[in-house]
């Protein structure tokens, strides 16, 4: 785990896909840093897969506050991503995380998930 993320982590998995997992109680900076590795992840993914699938696990998130919505959404609005899930949305946060949502660029590559495996099963296809 990098210090720098909290409990956050970035990973790619063999599939073909990164999971983001946004752990506990957010602040700016850990925020900043996950969000940095996750563009970092992305051009690993484009040159080893050519796509970039993402799932997005709020399942442990905890916190997440409105602070935090301008530095996301200029991360959305600038992230080249073939398909993107989101999973494990609690219902406080699903407000934020649609005015987040709409800065990504194609809205059909954007899908919200309660089951992780039908996520992973909806980006892989």
């Amino acid at each position: 785990m990098n210090n720098n993320l909290g409990k956050n982590s970035v990973n790619i998995q063999d599939e073909g896909y990164k999971i983001v997992k946004l752990v506990g109680d957010q602040n700016l900076p850990v925020l900043m840093e996950t969000l940095k590795k996750a563009r970092v992840v992305n051009a690993e993914l484009v040159s080893r897969f050519a796509v970039i699938h993402s799932l997005w696990d709020f399942s442990e998130l905890t916190s997440f506050p409105q602070e935090l919505v301008p530095g996301t959404k200029l991360f959305a609005s600038t992230s080249n991503v073939d398909k993107i899930a989101f999973y494990g949305v609690k219902e406080y946060l699903k407000p934020l995380l649609l005015e987040i949502a709409k800065e990504i660029k194609d809205q059909n590559s954007v899908k919200y998930f309660d089951d992780k495996e039908e996520a992973i099963k909806w980006l892989l296809s």
